[in-house]
């Protein structure tokens, strides 16, 4: 489960960067949701914290499929990202490790997410 979620968060931070967004906690929620993804502020946060480190040169040298490639592993780390399907047609947690889920209060509205022009 560790792979997959550190996919689809590196997937997420692509997104992010070629669309010109600031990496905040606040757009990592709202592109996970986008994923029909839940997480919380503090998981947030933190893959916002891990996203520094990315070299922001990949997103425009290398496809979606290698950039995941080379940063998964990065990511693989949250392993407590509760992925709930939030469609009608189709309920329930696809993955839960509620272990590490920290309950940290986080104001999402402090970096607004600019993209550039």
């Amino acid at each position: 489960m560790d792979i997959i979620t550190g996919a689809i968060i590196s997937g997420v931070i692509y997104d992010i960067l070629k669309n010109g967004a600031l990496i905040t906690a606040k757009s990592i929620k709202e592109y996970l949701l986008e994923e029909l993804l839940e997480v919380s502020n503090e998981q947030a946060r933190r893959i916002a914290e891990q996203a520094k480190s990315v070299d922001f040169s990949d997103v425009s040298n290398v496809s979606k499929e290698k950039f995941i490639e080379n940063h998964q592993n990065q990511f693989h780390t949250i392993n407590s990202v509760n992925q709930n399907v939030n469609s009608p047609n189709n309920s329930g947690t696809l993955f839960n490790n509620s272990a590490n889920n920290l309950t940290q209060n986080f104001n999402l509205h402090d970096n607004p997410v600019q993209k550039k022009s």
